[in-house]
């Protein structure tokens, strides 16, 4: 069910062939990122800051929790997003097309040094890293993923470097 599920929604959420677009109205937290970081409850005891202009939607099956992390204003093309799921079953996502290069960036996650690997297509880039969770005894696997302009894949790091337990 959860493999159905990612199937469905990762091309179409985090395809790396759909470059992230900028146009009038769109934020510009990447462009911005001193704009100041509102912490925001993901569950639990998970918090994650994100730009005052962002938020946190979450979407969840029987065995598992997906968080969004977007605009608020669900019109707004971003220049990033990205998502936590929470469950037994993660799975990567993989690259969506050949002419995508892979590397892989040391990042925080959860106060611990993490590797994220990294896909890198056309003018976007797509990373992302898969943990155990521990501490929680509802999910076993935290995965973590996101999508942004490429060169700005630091300051979508430090973003995940918020999370933090309380």
């Amino acid at each position: 069910m959860i493999r159905l599920f990612l199937f469905l929604v990762a091309p179409v959420f985090f395809s790396c062939n759909n470059s992230v677009k900028k146009k009038t109205g769109t934020d510009n937290v990447i462009d911005s990122f001193t704009s100041t970081l509102k912490e925001n409850k993901v569950e639990g005891e998970l918090y994650i800051s994100l730009p005052e202009t962002y938020s946190v939607r979450h979407k969840g099956g029987a065995d598992f929790m997906v968080y969004y992390l977007g605009p608020a204003d669900s019109t707004v093309v971003p220049s990033f997003s990205g998502g936590i799921y929470l469950g037994n079953f993660p799975s990567e996502f993989p690259a969506t097309s050949d002419s995508c290069k892979t590397s892989s960036v040391k990042g925080q996650l959860l106060g611990m040094e993490r590797d994220w690997k990294v896909f890198t297509c056309d003018s976007s880039f797509f990373l992302q890293t898969i943990i155990d969770n521990k501490g929680d005894k509802s999910a076993d696997k935290l995965h973590a993923f996101g999508k942004g302009v490429i060169g700005n894949e630091e300051k979508m790091l430090k973003v995940f470097s918020t999370l933090k337990r309380k």
